[in-house]
């Protein structure tokens, strides 16, 4: 048995479903300003930076082997970009605990 955390991640195309949702009932679009608290390796961030674009995708995750692993998947990210130029890579993840902010400005849309 582990004694690590437990995580749930959503499969892509759940993550479609609520992206989705999202732009139909809550305005997402490309002008967007996305944070996922307890991102985790940035999967959901990565997802919103393609579809619907949006201006800025921001993971915030307190455990620093699961940052590092997300940092590990935004270098991935950006070597690719480079020769596919249809790679959207608008992503910055923190290492941080949510419980230091006071206000969720500027993000328009928290997950």
């Amino acid at each position: 048995a582990s004694n690590g955390p437990i995580y749930g991640e959503l499969t892509m195309g759940s993550m479609q479903k609520m992206v989705n949702l999202m732009k139909r009932h809550t305005k997402f679009d490309e002008s967007s300003r996305f944070i996922d608290v307890g991102s985790g390796i940035g999967k959901p961030n990565f997802h919103v930076t393609q579809d619907p674009g949006v201006d800025l995708s921001y993971g915030l995750e307190i455990d620093a082997d699961r940052w590092l692993l997300s940092m590990n998947c935004l270098r991935g990210t950006l070597d690719l970009a480079t020769t596919h130029r249809e790679v959207k890579h608008k992503c910055i993840f923190v290492q941080g605990d949510i419980r230091q902010a006071s206000v969720f400005d500027p993000f328009t849309h928290v997950y």
